[in-house]
């Protein structure tokens, strides 16, 4: 197998996994200016970390890692100055539904994921991504225990918050 240049690899790698780095600037920013800025500083984090990348997990789970802390970081650095309503300014690819109640749930779920906390959103996000409770410690850096003890109250305080 021939050995791309490490440039190449890590663009090919990006490009593959790019639907995460998509998905957390949407869950942490709420215009296209902030999404390009966030979506630039998890490249660059990533590239500046990918020399250290050993393996040990898998590739989407450490740019799952890379992507949060990094999305985490710059939040902590603008304390505050950014409404995290994002949920609700940009659309999902969510197909067309017939339902109008059906519809009208997904907004008001939208409504609820936007008013979580920074670290409940990343939380949530891992679990709705099927990732294993094992991966979601690695990414969050908190125990096992931890992630489920958590994802529970989110889910029960969702639900609460969706019968409200």
């Amino acid at each position: 197998m021939i050995d791309l240049p490490i440039q190449d690899k890590f663009i090919s790698e990006i490009d593959s996994h790019q639907n995460i780095i998509f998905k957390i600037c949407h869950l942490y920013t709420n215009n296209t200016i902030d999404f390009k800025d966030l979506y630039q500083d998890i490249v660059l984090q990533l590239w500046k970390s990918y020399p250290t990348f050993k393996g040990k997990s898998k590739l989407s789970t450490w740019i799952y890692q890379v992507s949060l802390n990094t999305a985490l970081y710059k939040l902590r650095q603008e304390k505050g100055k950014l409404n995290l309503d994002s949920l609700t300014q940009f659309h999902y690819d969510i197909p067309e539904i017939s339902d109008y109640d059906k519809k009208k749930n997904i907004e008001r779920v939208k409504e609820l994921l936007s008013e979580l906390t920074d670290i409940e959103k990343a939380l949530i996000t891992l679990y709705l991504d099927e990732y294993s409770y094992d991966e979601i410690s690695e990414i969050m850096g908190i125990s096992q225990t931890n992630v489920a003890t958590k994802i529970s109250r989110i889910k029960q305080k969702l639900k609460m918050m969706f019968n409200n």
